[in-house]
């Protein structure tokens, strides 16, 4: 890397690979830790299923953050693949929706997941 920054290419690499990839991580640590995770309502007192939310997204958005807006799932079963939580959150909804979950929308779809 040190290299290839003293190269006559640096400013293409520094501009089409490192730049990229640092604004994509911040993207994806956002969306995958802090939104989820940060909301004024949250009480970490009543446990894991109270630390965090399902979001609600355009279908657009979830398939873009793979599933990451349904994020209680992860909390609730951590060993479920992301490409599963659909189906895992319509089999337990109604269960979670009675403990008092948090769910926020960001969409008007009548199905939301």
């Amino acid at each position: 890397l040190g290299l290839a920054l003293y190269s006559p290419f640096a400013e293409v690499l520094i501009a089409t690979w490192i730049l990229p990839n640092i604004i994509a991580i911040a993207i994806l640590g956002y969306i995958n830790t802090a939104w989820p995770h940060s909301f004024p309502e949250a009480d970490i007192s009543k446990g894991v299923l109270y630390m965090t939310r399902n979001s609600y997204v355009p279908w657009w958005l979830q398939i873009l953050m793979c599933n990451q807006n349904l994020h209680l799932v992860h909390h609730i079963k951590p060993s479920i693949p992301w490409y599963r939580y659909r189906s895992f959150l319509r089999q337990n909804e109604e269960n979670y929706t009675r403990l008092g979950c948090v769910a926020t929308s960001y969409t008007r779809r009548a199905e939301r997941y």
